[in-house]
């Protein structure tokens, strides 16, 4: 009996660990976007990434790393106003949201309240982002 209660809480706490990790990855992926840390993306964002922009750019992992590189797209600011999480199950998380964004689009500056999809998909021990949609919001 004390093995299966052990074996319960170490599930739990793994669960749970994983839980927080895809939790904070939207964060720490938006601060890589801005200090343009293509080494943590490449960790961050799945093999498989579809990525879809507010202006209809629909990019793949590779175009996005490539697109932060060049300065195509350069974010000075992203905040994160709300956020929800649904569980698809145990190798997926959804988020829904809202954030600000501020930047640059091939040199023209941008200032956007977007709404979001975003959904991680765990890869190993490790939850990876595989798709990404965001709306531009009207005030």
């Amino acid at each position: 009996m004390k093995k299966y209660v052990l074996f319960y809480i170490i599930s739990v706490l793994f669960a749970c660990s994983l839980f927080s990790q895809s939790s904070n990855l939207d964060s720490l992926r938006m601060n890589a976007m801005i200090v343009k840390d293509t080494l943590l993306l490449k960790r961050i964002l799945h093999d498989s990434l579809f990525y879809i922009h507010s202006n209809g750019l629909i990019e793949t992992k590779s175009d996005f790393l490539t697109s932060i590189t060049s300065g195509k797209i350069e974010y000075e600011d992203i905040q994160i106003q709300e956020k929800k999480q649904r569980t698809i199950n145990r190798t997926g998380r959804s988020y829904t949201g809202v954030v600000c964004v501020i930047g640059k689009y091939k040199g023209e500056s941008f200032q956007v309240k977007l709404a979001f999809t975003s959904y991680y998909r765990r890869q190993g021990k490790q939850f990876k982002l595989i798709y990404w949609q965001s709306t531009k919001m009207t005030d």
